[in-house]
C-alpha cells in the first residue's frame, strides 16, 4: 500500500487440484479508493457448501470502476457438479427477496456482463432428480439483475409431484 496506490500484485493458491488467483489495484485519493479494478482466476475449483451442493468449475471475472460506478464482467461455467439443496415450494412462494447490507446506489451503479454456463449438472432434490446443462447471460445491475439464456435438462431424469415421479424425456427453458 502507498500513498496513491493499493495492490494486490497476485494472491491464490490450489484446491483439491483445482486453482484460484486474484489481483487487482485500487488508486486511492484523500485516504477513499478512487478507482479500482480486481481480477478473478478459477480453473477447475471446487465451490462447496455441505448439503447444498459441490461442484466445480473455472473462468475468469473482473470488477472494475470508480467509487460512483463499476462493472463486473467475464465468464464462469461449471463443469460438473451436484446441487442438492431441499426445495420448499410453499415457503418459497411467502419468502421475500433477498436483501443485501451493502447501499442501493452501489447495486444500482454496478452493472453486469456475465457468461454462466452449467454443464453435467446433477440436481437433487423433493422435486427433480436430473442432470442439466445451460448458457445464460446475467446482465442489468446488482439491483436488478437480468438473466437470461437456455437450460436443458437431459433425458433419463425424474420430476416428482404430489406423491408421483415422472420421468423427464427432455426439458428447455
Amino acid at each position: 500500500i502507498d500513498a496513491d496506490r493499493a495492490r494486490l500484485t497476485s494472491h491464490g493458491g490450489t484446491a483439491a487440484a483445482g486453482r484460484w488467483e486474484a489481483k487487482g489495484t485500487a488508486v486511492l485519493h484523500n485516504a477513499a479508493i478512487d478507482s479500482f479494478a480486481v481480477e478473478f482466476v478459477l480453473q477447475n475449483t471446487p465451490l462447496i457448501m455441505a448439503r447444498v451442493f459441490d461442484v466445480r468449475g473455472g473462468g475468469q471475472l473482473r470488477w472494475h470502476g470508480t467509487a460512483e460506478s463499476s462493472r463486473l464482467e467475464g465468464t464462469f461455467a461449471i463443469d460438473r457438479g451436484i446441487i442438492s439443496a431441499p426445495v420448499n415450494l410453499r415457503a418459497s412462494a411467502h419468502m421475500p427477496p433477498p436483501t443485501f447490507a451493502s447501499s442501493a446506489v452501489w447495486k444500482k451503479n454496478t452493472t453486469l456482463a456475465v457468461a454462466l454456463k452449467m454443464q453435467n449438472v446433477q440436481l437433487q432434490n423433493d422435486l427433480m432428480d436430473m442432470v442439466i446443462d445451460s448458457d445464460l447471460g446475467l446482465a442489468g445491475n446488482a439491483a436488478h439483475p437480468i438473466l437470461s439464456g437456455l437450460v436443458g435438462a437431459r433425458s433419463g431424469g425424474r420430476i416428482f409431484y404430489l406423491g408421483h415421479s415422472f420421468a423427464l424425456d427432455r426439458a428447455r427453458l
